[in-house]
């Protein structure tokens, strides 16, 4: 019996952690200027189109590019990302790389145009 209440307990803390993450991408979103967002999307669009597989560190890079401002809350790519997704621009390719971000300590996803 432990076991089952292991497991589903590891269920629940899986489904809260997703709920958590989606909520935070909302309320990031929310409060992100829509102009900085649009600019991101082309952004994303174009390494999209030049580059076989990307992840967020690309479209940053893309951005400085353009002398882009940062958003005050760069989890605000994150918004872009899931946008582009839902919309079937792009997906993730199942494969996690190292972060470039000095302040990121963890693998980020890759991704692809579909």
């Amino acid at each position: 019996m432990t076991d089952l209440f292991t497991y589903q307990d590891r269920v629940v803390a899986e489904n809260n952690a997703r709920l958590a993450r989606e909520d935070g991408i909302n309320r990031v979103e929310e409060h992100s200027p829509s102009e900085w967002r649009a600019t991101a999307l082309k952004a994303l669009n174009h390494v999209a189109r030049m580059q076989l597989t990307f992840t967020s560190h690309d479209v940053w890079r893309r951005l400085e590019e353009l002398s882009v401002e940062k958003p005050h809350e760069e989890s605000a790519m994150g918004a872009v990302f899931r946008q582009a997704s839902k919309a079937g621009l792009i997906e993730k390719t199942g494969r996690y790389v190292p972060s470039q971000m000095v302040q990121c300590h963890r693998d980020i996803a890759e991704w692809k145009k579909s």
